[in-house]
């Protein structure tokens, strides 16, 4: 399904860059990178309007541009309320000073949901009635997909998959799925283990090649993960759960133990399908840009500002 039929932009920010690029049919026809400013949201914003007006010297005549941001993000009333990576980056009404400085309607979402519906319509899930995707990187966000679009739920917040509870801790209290099972959490963890500090790709190095210990760590986040989507299995039932995120990477030597994982707690039930994503970090760009394309289609005439 062809949610970018004309061109549009579609802006990723995340912590260290901002990602821009023009949009259509899911394809990228033009995109620029560059670094996302450290020194508050006034001048994160400046870099966002001048990298969206180099892309629009391609395609002057777009109807409207994406953004995803990180972060804690009020769609309807266009704020991030908050994105601990990036400094002073609180109650920022982004898509309002956006829409002023471009003179065109925006689109805001969070990011990881406008990577889930990019993974949905054109990446690993896109034969897929229904999906649920699942970033895991420093945090654990994620989406559900439904009928093509976000679900948001009454209150804005479904999909935040990585605060759900679990007890898969080593004093088996209660703790959030990110708190237990993010790139973050692992490194953590080892590096409590190993008794200095140890980064998240070191901890999947070490335990490939024979570290019990670090081993032990991967096989319980694995296991936390698969626990959390079968249960998100009996709920949702969606087709498919999409893992994407830099810890995703690590590909089957993480991805088989979540989906033993996820087999072991299915039991009798529907089986828990999972694909790795497809789009890799262009999902952000194509996702805003959908994300965009839905909302010019839903109201042609109407400013989404």
């Amino acid at each position: 399904m062809n949610m970018t039929p004309e061109p549009i932009i579609g802006l990723d920010l995340g912590g260290s860059k901002i990602a821009g690029a023009i949009v259509m049919n899911g394809k990228i026809l033009e995109k620029q990178i560059v670094p996302t400013p450290q020194t508050g949201a006034a001048s994160v914003i400046a870099a966002m309007l001048e990298l969206g007006n180099e892309l629009m010297k391609f395609a002057p005549n777009i109807k409207a541009i994406g953004v995803g941001s990180p972060g804690s993000v009020d769609v309807l009333a266009g704020i991030v309320r908050i994105a601990l990576n990036i400094p002073g980056f609180e109650h920022v009404p982004l898509r309002d000073a956006l829409a002023a400085g471009f003179g065109k309607p925006i689109a805001l979402e969070n990011d990881a949901k406008a990577a889930a519906l990019a993974e949905h319509l054109y990446g690993a899930a896109r034969f897929a009635d229904s999906s649920v995707f699942l970033t895991i990187s420093t945090g654990i966000g994620g989406a559900i997909i439904q009928d093509n679009r976000i679900w948001r739920g009454f209150h804005g917040i479904a999909g935040e998959i990585g605060h759900i509870s679990t007890s898969h801790t080593r004093a088996g209290l209660f703790e959030s799925l990110e708190n237990v099972a993010s790139g973050t959490a692992i490194a953590r963890e080892a590096s409590r283990i190993v008794g200095h500090p140890i980064s998240t790709l070191e901890v999947f190095q070490q335990a490939r090649t024979g570290s019990p210990s670090l081993l032990k760590i991967i096989d319980r986040a694995a296991s936390c993960i698969g626990q959390v989507l079968c249960d998100l299995q009996l709920i949702v039932d969606p087709e498919v759960f999409v893992l994407g995120g830099g810890v995703s990477e690590a590909g089957g030597f993480f991805l088989d133990r979540i989906q033993a994982a996820a087999n072991k707690y299915a039991l009798e039930f529907a089986p828990v399908n999972i694909r790795q994503a497809d789009l890799g970090t262009d999902a952000g760009v194509i996702g805003a840009a959908c994300v965009a394309a839905q909302q010019v289609a839903d109201s042609p005439k109407l400013a989404l500002v």
